[in-house]
């Protein structure tokens, strides 16, 4: 049975919402290739990719690679502002339709998707979500020890947990306290959080 065959024959045998949401996990799919392919011509890391309702909003989060010394640079205005329009073009040429796009640094409360995300930043603080509770708990923070191809190393409250991917539903780094001096109204404040001043350009077609 063809692949055209197959998702015609979807709402007979499941309804019309699983054929959608087949339809819409091969979009994402699509749209992810193409974001990620367009980054990685640019110099750039794909770190994350939101598509908003029926896919008319991406927002898109870029990072600056690490490079053979251990080092990378921060993202700035100008290089969301060249991602842009090089997106803009590609989904152009490709027929995408969107109504909003999104292109921002991915601050410092980054997410961590993949084995690099997690190797690249041992030794910094995470906060990890599981689908299936460990010990009871489906919320750990701690501090990434290592990562391999299977599993992070995240040692919380003195205890190294091997947490493998498969079992985690989101992680992202917990942004570093700064104090404020004091006789301040507030004792700290998370600082580089997505809500403050990262780099970011919206366009609409």
């Amino acid at each position: 049975m063809s692949g055209r065959a197959f998702f015609a024959t979807l709402p007979l045998l499941y309804g019309d919402g699983l054929r959608a949401h087949f339809l819409f996990v091969a979009q994402r799919t699509s749209i992810q290739q193409l974001i990620e392919s367009t980054a990685i011509g640019l110099g750039y890391e794909l770190v994350d990719l939101e598509l908003g309702p029926r896919g008319r909003l991406l927002r898109i989060f870029i990072d600056r690679p690490v490079d053979e010394a251990g080092a990378a640079g921060r993202v700035t205005l100008d290089d969301c502002r060249r991602m842009t329009r090089q997106v803009q073009h590609v989904l152009e040429v490709e027929g995408v339709e969107y109504d909003r796009l999104e292109v921002s640094s991915p601050g410092l409360d980054r997410v961590l998707k993949k084995p690099a995300d997690f190797r690249r930043f041992s030794g910094a603080t995470a906060e990890v979500r599981l689908r299936v509770p460990l010990n009871g708990r489906r919320r750990l923070v701690g501090v990434v020890r290592a990562a391999s191809d299977a599993a992070v190393d995240l040692e919380v409250d003195g205890t190294l947990l091997s947490l493998a991917y498969v079992n985690m539903d989101k992680a992202r780094l917990v942004p570093e306290l700064v104090q404020r001096p004091t006789g301040s109204s507030s004792s700290g404040k998370a600082r580089g959080t997505r809500g403050e001043a990262s780099p970011r350009v919206v366009k609409t077609p």
